[in-house]
C-alpha cells in the first residue's frame, strides 16, 4: 500500500510539473506573437464599449458608443431595479458626447491600461468589467478590468440613457 501511495504521489508531481511548464511556455509563446502596440492618445478614441457582469441581474449593464458614418451612435442594455429591461441599439446622439468620453478616457489614462494577455484567474461569481477602446485607425484594444474610471463611465452612460429618454 505504501508503494502505491508513493507511486501516486510521484505521478501527481510529474503531472503538476508538466502542466506548470506548459502554462509558462504557452504564455511566452502568446506574448511573443503580440505585435508592438501603437502609441494611442485619448484624442484618437472614436468609440468605447463598457460592460459589467454581476451575480445580481440589476447590477449588470452593457453600453457602447461609437462614431460611424451615420454619426455618433449609442447602444445600451440593462435591467432597472424594478425589473424593467432597457435595451436599444445604435441610437444617434449629439457628437459632443464623444468629447465628454475622450475627457474621461484621458483623465483615467485608459489608453495606457490595455491588457496584453487575458487575465489568468476567473471567478465566475465575482463582478467583472470589460472595456474596449476603438481607435480612429480601425483598431481596437481591450482593458479587462479598468484600474480606475468605472464610476465615471457608469455615470456617463446612465446620464446618456436619461437624456435619450427625455428627448423621446
Amino acid at each position: 500500500m505504501k508503494k502505491i501511495m508513493i507511486g501516486v504521489g510521484i505521478f501527481l508531481l510529474i503531472v503538476g510539473v508538466f502542466f506548470g511548464l506548459w502554462a509558462i511556455f504557452d504564455s511566452r509563446v502568446r506574448t511573443s506573437h503580440n505585435p508592438p502596440r501603437k502609441d494611442y492618445k485619448a484624442e484618437d478614441l472614436v468609440g468605447l464599449s463598457f460592460s459589467c457582469n454581476h451575480m445580481s441581474r440589476t447590477e449588470c449593464y452593457s453600453f457602447s458608443i461609437g462614431l460611424k458614418d451615420e454619426g455618433l451612435l449609442f447602444s445600451a442594455e440593462y435591467m432597472t431595479e424594478v425589473g424593467e429591461e432597457i435595451k436599444f441599439e445604435d441610437r444617434p446622439i449629439d457628437a459632443n458626447h464623444l468629447e465628454d468620453l475622450i475627457e474621461i478616457a484621458s483623465y483615467h489614462d485608459f489608453q495606457n491600461m490595455v491588457e496584453r494577455e487575458p487575465s489568468p484567474v476567473f471567478v465566475s461569481d465575482a463582478t467583472s468589467y470589460s472595456l474596449y477602446l476603438y481607435w480612429n485607425d480601425g483598431e481596437y484594444e481591450r482593458i479587462g478590468h479598468p484600474r480606475s474610471g468605472i464610476g465615471d463611465l457608469k455615470d456617463f452612460f446612465f446620464a446618456l440613457v436619461e437624456e435619450d429618454e427625455r428627448s423621446e
